[in-house]
């Protein structure tokens, strides 16, 4: 879930700039695939990496098989969007990259977040952020 077509560039102006980056180069190479709306996500779920609150420490990449890798971030074709809490927080939790995790990859991922010491990752259900408490989703 690397693909070298839409590997985020080394340079950019910010985590949002990348994750947009990433998006155009999945639009530009036509890898996109099309996800039908679906209360339960196809049996997916959505996840949240905290990038300001990570450690680097590779646990979450040792016991998800190199689902999350050791800085702990998801697969850049799991990334969503990039979102900013409109309240300022001290602990780095109010930025975050939302991910999509596909039903045959919960396993892994679930494992990789339960052993992360800092829970730089964690399900967007568990999560203590703003986009948790929307009512819809629309990207």
């Amino acid at each position: 879930m690397r693909s070298e077509k839409i590997r985020p560039g080394m340079f950019h102006s910010g985590y949002d700039d990348v994750v947009c980056n990433v998006g155009l180069r999945r639009c530009e190479s036509h890898t996109t695939r099309e996800i039908e709306t679906s209360p339960d996500l196809q049996g997916g779920r959505l996840l949240i990496y905290f990038p300001h609150c990570n450690l680097s420490d590779g646990a979450a990449e040792s016991v998800s098989s190199g689902f999350f890798d050791g800085d702990n971030t998801p697969p850049w074709e799991t990334w969503v969007s990039y979102f900013r809490d409109s309240i300022d927080r001290t602990d780095g939790r109010d930025q975050y990259l939302l991910a999509y995790v596909p039903a045959a990859l919960l396993s892994v991922a679930d494992d990789g977040i339960e052993y992360n010491p800092e829970k730089c990752i964690q399900w967007l259900s568990d999560a203590d952020v703003e986009l948790r408490d929307r009512r819809s989703l629309a990207f």
